[in-house]
C-alpha cells in the first residue's frame, strides 16, 4: 500500500482538497505548538476552526497604501521568502506544518494573521483558488481594541517558532513596539514617554520562552524609548498613512489635498485633478501597479505619489534614507520600461508623466526641516524648497 504523500506539487491555477487538508488536521499535532491551539493563545480570541478549506479570494485585500491585520514584519514581507520559494518548488508544499492562520471578524470577513509568505506564494504567485487554513475567532467580553492587540502579539509570537514563515528579528520586535506604542497598548510616563516597564512586558508577551538575553533586552527597549522621543533623537516615527496625509494637507507649504477635475459647459477636462497616494518605502513594488491601476481607471487625473519611511534604525545615516528613496525611483523607472518594452515600439511616445513620484516626507533631522515635503526633482535629486 502506497504512503500518503505529505507534500503537494503544486500547479498554476490548483487548489487544495479536502484530503490533503483532512492529513494537514491530522499530522499536525496540537501539542506541538501551544502558541496556535493550546494555552498561550492570547485568552481574547480562539481557535474555532483547523485545516478547513476556503476559498483565496474570500480573503480580505488591503486597503490602498495601508498596512495588512499581519502586522509583525518591519520589512516588505518575509525576508527569507526566495529560500521558502524555492524550497516549495523543489520539494512541494508539506503538508506537516500548521496552515496560514485566518482571522473571521464579528461581520464574517476574513484577514491573514499569520502565514502571509506561504498566501504570497499560494495565492499571487501560483494562483491557487482554494487554500487550507485555520480559522480564529475573537472569545466573548472583549473590546475590538483588546483583541486587535491578542491578534498583534499573536502574529509577531508565530514568526517567532514557526519552521515555515522564517525568524522574526529584532527589526521586527522594533516596528511591533512603535506600533504598540501609538495604539496604546504600551504605557506611557507623564512626560509622554513610553515606560520602560510596559515595554519590557510587551516583549515578553510576544517571545513567550524565547526570550532575549537581558542585553539585547536593554538595548532594544532603550532604542524604542530613543527613537520615539523626536526632540532627542532627530528621528521621526511615521505612524500610518493617515499620519502622512495629515501632514501633506496640513496649510502653507503642506495644503497638497485632493483636487478635482475642471471641466467646461460641454464637460471637457479643461484642468486634470490631483491625487496623492501615500505609500511606506517598503511598499515600492506593491506602489507602481496600485498607482497605475487607480490613474488607469481616473484618466481626469494626474497621481502624484509620496512615500513616508516608517522609521529610521538607530545606526542609519543620511545616506541610507537617500538610498531607500532611489531604490524606489529605480523600481518605478525599470516598471515603466518594462511595460513599455512589451507593450510600445522604441519610437512611440509612452510617457504621459500622468503618474509620478512626487515627494516624500521627512524623517531625519539632520537632513531636512522636518515641517516640509522633500521632493523629488526631474534629475532625481530629493530636495526640499526654501
Amino acid at each position: 500500500m502506497a504512503a500518503t504523500p505529505m507534500y503537494v506539487e503544486l500547479v498554476h491555477g490548483g487548489s487544495f482538497t479536502e484530503n490533503q487538508a483532512k492529513i494537514n488536521r491530522e499530522t499536525v499535532s496540537e501539542g506541538a505548538y501551544p502558541h496556535l491551539y493550546g494555552d498561550e493563545i492570547p485568552s481574547e480570541i480562539r481557535i474555532d476552526q483547523r485545516s478547513v478549506l476556503i476559498r483565496a479570494d474570500s480573503v480580505e485585500s488591503t486597503a490602498l497604501g495601508g498596512t495588512d491585520v499581519n502586522t509583525a514584519r518591519s520589512v516588505d514581507g518575509n525576508p527569507k521568502l526566495p529560500k521558502i520559494r524555492t524550497g516549495i518548488n523543489t520539494f512541494g508544499f508539506k503538508l506537516k506544518y500548521p496552515p496560514i492562520a485566518i482571522f473571521r471578524d464579528s461581520n464574517g470577513k476574513l484577514y491573514k494573521i499569520n502565514g502571509k509568505t506561504r498566501y504570497t506564494i499560494l495565492v499571487d504567485e501560483w494562483n491557487y483558488e482554494w487554500i487550507i487554513v485555520d480559522i480564529y475567532e475573537a472569545n466573548e467580553g472583549y473590546l475590538k481594541d483588546d483583541i486587535d492587540y491578542a491578534l498583534h502579539i499573536f502574529g509577531q509570537s508565530a514568526n517567532i517558532e514557526d519552521d515555515p514563515s522564517g525568524d522574526t528579528s529584532i527589526e521586527d520586535l522594533f516596528h511591533g513596539c512603535n506600533i504598540a506604542i501609538h495604539r496604546g497598548w504600551i504605557d506611557k510616563d507623564d512626560n509622554d514617554v513610553p515606560e520602560w516597564d510596559s515595554i519590557e512586558t510587551h516583549l515578553i508577551k510576544v517571545c513567550r520562552n524565547n526570550k532575549l538575553t537581558p542585553v539585547t533586552m536593554s538595548g532594544l527597549i532603550a532604542r524604542v524609548i530613543g527613537q520615539y522621543d523626536e526632540i532627542v533623537t532627530g528621528k521621526r516615527y511615521w505612524e500610518s498613512v493617515g499620519k502622512v496625509q495629515e501632514f501633506i494637507t496640513s496649510g502653507g507649504y503642506m495644503n497638497f489635498k485632493k483636487i478635482t477635475p475642471q471641466k467646461d459647459e460641454n464637460e471637457n477636462v479643461i484642468r486634470k485633478g490631483i491625487k496623492y497616494l501615500v505609500f511606506e518605502t517598503s511598499e515600492y513594488r506593491r506602489a507602481f501597479p496600485a498607482a497605475t491601476t487607480w490613474a488607469s481607471k481616473n484618466p481626469d487625473y494626474e497621481v502624484r505619489i509620496v512615500y513616508y519611511r516608517q522609521y529610521m534604525k538607530a545606526y542609519d545615516t543620511a545616506t541610507n534614507w537617500t538610498e531607500t528613496l532611489d531604490r524606489n525611483v529605480l523600481h518605478w523607472e525599470n516598471s515603466i520600461s518594462q511595460v513599455g518594452d512589451v507593450y510600445f515600439s522604441s519610437k512611440a511616445k509612452r510617457q504621459t508623466k500622468r503618474c509620478y513620484i512626487y515627494g516624500a516626507v521627512p524623517s531625519l533631522k539632520s537632513m531636512h526641516d522636518l515641517g516640509k515635503l522633500v521632493f523629488l526633482d526631474e534629475d532625481s535629486n530629493w530636495s526640499q524648497k526654501n
